[in-house]
């Protein structure tokens, strides 16, 4: 009787094994989601649809991210941070783009002045915010114009403030302009010179910013305007 029950615990186990199979093998994978800056020199941005992003100056933008793969805020601020790191074995850069003169220090400057990584502010986030939302209203960006490396048809940024205690980018992207034309683009050295390697003027009274806060405003569809703003 005892052997005749045992035998029957034992079927009734495989029967409920393969019933209910469990998850090793065969199980659905996890798909991996668009990253930015690929591999190589000159890479940029993905071109995938960007996700909605964190808080803090993120009022005004809707899931327009005009074909650069960024929607949010939060998600140009990492890209600046990961663009950094990438080049953090290079020699800081210390003037606007194109204007460090060979022989005055303001080149290949070792170590940076300015952190390789930015934290995010709210503050500067909120007003980088309000900015946009004005340029993208009037057109009218602040600041000088430094057009995109041997290319000015391509995509342009404007800036100010590095010598104060804000250092102010502000430029626009637009659908079909193509990936390679962004003025973001690492190919564009005028971006790496003013993003990637940029380290403050030194000796000047604002010589080290350590925080970074970005507002974005849609023009139109796939027309958007950024502002980042890096701060004491």
């Amino acid at each position: 009787m005892r052997l005749l029950t045992s035998l029957l615990i034992i079927l009734a186990c495989i029967g409920f094994i393969l019933l209910f199979p469990g998850c090793s093998g065969g199980g659905s994978s996890r798909s991996s989601s668009p990253s930015y800056g690929g591999g190589g020199g000159g890479g940029g941005t993905g071109t995938g649809t960007g996700t909605g992003g964190g808080g803090g100056g993120n009022g005004t933008p809707g899931s327009n991210d005009a074909g650069t793969g960024m929607s949010a805020p939060k998600d140009m601020f990492s890209h600046v941070n990961a663009m950094r790191q990438r080049y953090a074995q290079h020699g800081g850069y210390g003037d606007y783009p194109w204007e460090a003169g060979s022989g005055n220090g303001m080149q290949n400057i070792i170590p940076w002045t300015w952190p390789v990584s930015m934290q995010w502010d709210d503050g500067l986030a909120a007003e980088a915010q309000g900015l946009a939302d004005g340029i993208a209203a009037s057109g009218q960006p602040f600041g000088r114009e430094f057009e995109y490396q041997n290319n000015s048809s391509k995509e342009s940024f404007w800036a100010d403030g590095l010598d104060t205690a804000k250092y102010r980018i502000c430029a626009r992207s637009y659908d079909g302009n193509g990936e390679k034309s962004r003025w973001y683009d690492t190919s564009n050295g005028t971006a790496r010179e003013g993003l990637y390697y940029q380290t403050g003027m030194a000796k000047t009274a604002h010589d080290c910013k350590t925080k970074l806060g970005v507002g974005k405003a849609d023009v139109d569809a796939n027309d958007v305007w950024w502002v980042l703003i890096f701060g004491e």
